[in-house]
């Protein structure tokens, strides 16, 4: 064997010159619209060109396993959560994720390396890989739709809960009534009293929220409500504080909470329908 021969051999320290490589950018291109999967074949091209078959399969297993990962944390997201993300954050993070180990493990063959394919050839890899997750992302759409018909939104139960909350809220403001001319022990009781119903209409109100198919409308009238509950067990707890402790000191704090609750019940009552 002569030395001509001995530089024929590809390896990582001095590729053979005839044998071509994905370059650092073109795996970027790639994994930016491919995801991890359409990384970890290029990666996997570059070793079998660099006669490194295992750690190869090595790269296509660990980007087919990080693709299904994004894939199901994307599809479990809660509904909405997703629509608050810049659509270019999630490709971002793991194209540069990528770009770290793709120059731990071939940055050094890759910056000695001059022949390369071409940046089309790794786009189209990954816009094949882009429309394949559409694919699948469509399908498995359809499937659970399927699997989960669509289930009416019950009104009556709606309704039903709304008028005991209407029924609640009632009594519970009863105790604005009875101050005058009862004892401090009749006072704390009728508060107590308040609490606990307000404590139940947020309990309404979680389970109005679990209603099937329940408009958005609904959910962000029940959110006022929520509010609204919790600033009347806010108050009614300064109330039992200044009836117990027989002080004024609370007054400010309970007007305030007031002036908070008026502006509830004025969105609430202008909303249009």
């Amino acid at each position: 064997m002569n030395q001509r021969d001995l530089g024929k051999i590809p390896n990582e320290e001095s590729p053979e010159i005839q044998i071509k490589l994905f370059s650092k950018r073109a795996i970027s291109i790639a994994t930016f619209f491919g995801g991890p999967l359409a990384a970890g074949y290029l990666i996997k091209k570059n070793y079998d060109s660099l006669q490194k078959p295992e750690q190869g399969k090595m790269s296509m297993f660990l980007g087919l396993v990080s693709s299904v990962i994004i894939f199901c944390a994307i599809f479990l997201m809660p509904e909405g959560t997703l629509d608050k993300v810049p659509n270019v954050l999630i490709p971002a993070i793991y194209t540069a994720c990528i770009l770290l180990i793709l120059e731990k493990t071939q940055g050094k063959v890759l910056r000695n390396q001059k022949n390369f394919y071409s940046l089309e050839k790794a786009a189209i890899a990954g816009i094949i890989l882009m429309i394949g997750y559409l694919g699948i992302g469509l399908v498995s759409f359809v499937l659970i739709d399927m699997a989960n018909p669509h289930i009416p939104f019950n009104a009556n139960a709606y309704d039903a809960g709304i008028e005991k909350f209407i029924s609640n809220e009632k009594k519970a403001l009863e105790v604005s009534k009875v101050f005058q001319n009862h004892s401090p022990a009749f006072l704390e009781h009728e508060i107590k009293k308040s609490i606990k119903l307000w404590q139940e209409n947020r309990s309404i109100l979680y389970s109005l929220n679990g209603l099937n198919s329940i408009s958005k409308k609904l959910l962000n009238q029940n959110k006022q409500l929520m509010k609204y509950c919790d600033l009347r067990l806010l108050q009614s707890s300064y109330l039992l504080k200044a009836v117990s402790e027989k002080t004024n000191i609370y007054n400010s704090k309970i007007e305030s909470i007031g002036v908070e609750i008026e502006k509830i019940l004025l969105e609430l009552n202008t909303k249009p329908t």
